[in-house]
Parts: structure tokens; sequence; C-alpha cells
């Protein structure tokens, strides 16, 4: 949202935010109904996995829209985001590097497209490098903190796993937790390497290292392009991402 909100204060225009449910079609369809009725300029759609029910609805708008942080399956609607598929083989790729083989993957929503990209990235990544691929070492779970910690939980204290990707810093955060409360060291006993790359890595000890995107450019570009005179012309684009060494792994 900053991006957005410091290209926005640049051009001289205004933001409206507006909640869109999370999965919800008839939340979706009541804040595109919102916008449509507010006469906006454009309309950028923050991480919203939207409804297919509701892809008619947004079209007929005739107004010129974007996602951002979020990308589609089968659809030839435009967005900026990370290449989901890559986060789940770089952040593999570099704990392997780091000597890990046995690396869990933890709280992401396999039912979503960008889920099952994260996951397909994890999974190649074990397999191009020849190691074990264990079913049992993927749980599922919606990007939350109770879904790192249940994660924990489910492994507990004695488990095999020497390292753990958690599919956002909320997550990692709540494997953190319970691996502490269990007398487990980080990063001596279990390495933890989460998505996102927020402040929230900052704020905890040990901090966390993180496989990080790169929201503000997503938001600052996603402001740019939308009101640019050759929208018309762009399709989508991927945003780099980065390891951000700190204290976790």
């Amino acid at each position: 949202m900053k991006g957005i909100q410091q290209q926005a204060l640049v051009r001289g225009l205004s933001v409206m935010i507006i909640f869109a449910g999370e999965g919800d079609a008839a939340v979706q369809a009541k804040a595109i109904q919102t916008v449509i009725e507010r006469s906006v300029m454009g309309i950028l759609l923050v991480a919203i996995d939207l409804d297919p029910a509701n892809e008619t609805l947004l079209e007929s708008a005739n107004i010129p829209f974007l996602f951002i942080s979020m990308t589609l399956k089968n659809s030839e609607f435009p967005f900026i985001s990370s290449n989901d598929f890559d986060i789940g083989y770089q952040a593999t790729k570099y704990l392997i590097n780091k000597g890990h083989r046995k690396i869990g993957f933890i709280a992401t929503d396999l039912h979503s497209f960008i889920g099952n990209l994260r996951y397909e990235g994890y999974r190649d990544a074990m397999r191009d490098n020849q190691l074990e691929f264990n079913e049992d070492w993927v749980r599922h779970g919606h990007f939350t903190y109770s879904d790192g910690v249940s994660a924990m939980k489910h492994y507990g204290k004695d488990t095999e796993l020497t390292a753990m990707i958690a599919s956002s810093d909320l997550a990692g955060i709540g494997i953190l937790n319970q691996a502490m409360s269990y007398g487990m060291k980080v990063p001596d006993r279990l390495a933890i390497l989460v998505v996102d790359g927020t402040y929230l890595c900052d704020i905890v000890r040990p901090k966390l290292t993180s496989l990080t995107q790169s929201f503000f450019e997503m938001g600052a570009k996603g402001m740019d392009m939308l009101v640019s005179e050759s929208f018309k012309d762009f399709y989508s684009m991927y945003t780099p991402i980065k390891i951000t060494e700190r204290e976790s792994v």
C-alpha cells in the first residue's frame, strides 16, 4: 500500500481503500460494485483471489484494472507480482545450500493457485537435488500465525526436520514461538525461513531470515502503470525476490 499511496500523492491522486473479502464472492462483488458507482479512474486489486463469478462484473465496468501481488491462473487479466514458483524453489534451494536435507513447507494454502505454484517450486527443488520428498513435511494452512503454531505442534520437539519454510512472516513467528517453547534452539536445532520479509522479521528474536518480496515496488509500479497511456499494451510482470539473511538460518 505504501508504494501505491506514494505514487498517487506524486500524481495528485486520491486512493480509496475497500475491503474485498478473503475469497468471499459476495463481498468481492459488493466491493467491485461500490468502486463502479464511485466512478473511479482505475482499480488496483491487492492480493485478491478473484472468484470467477466476479470476472464478468469487473470487465463490464470498463474501468482499467490491475492485480497486485497475485498471480492469476488461466486469465488474461494483467498483474504485477512475485513469481510464486520461484519463491518456493529459491527458498528451498537456499536451505539446501546451507546443508539442510529434511525441509518442511508450512502454512501455504494448497487450494489456491499461488499456493500450488510455491509448493511445486519446493517439490521441484527437492527433486532436482535428489533429496527425499515426504508429503508429511507439507502442512496446509492460510498464512496465519496459528497455522505456524499448529504445524510445530504437529511435528513436535523431536521432529526429523532441520528446517522449515513458512508461508508468511506471521506463520514463521508461530513456528518460532512454539519451537522455543519446546526448548529448541533456532537456528541450531531448527532453521526457519519465512516468505514476505516485512518489518515483523526484525522485531522477533532471533530475527527471521526471509525470502523477501518487493511489495513497495509492486504497488508503485502498479499505480504508475494503471494511469499510464501505455496501460492498454501492458500485460503482466514479475518483481524481484531476494534472500534477506538475518539470524534464523
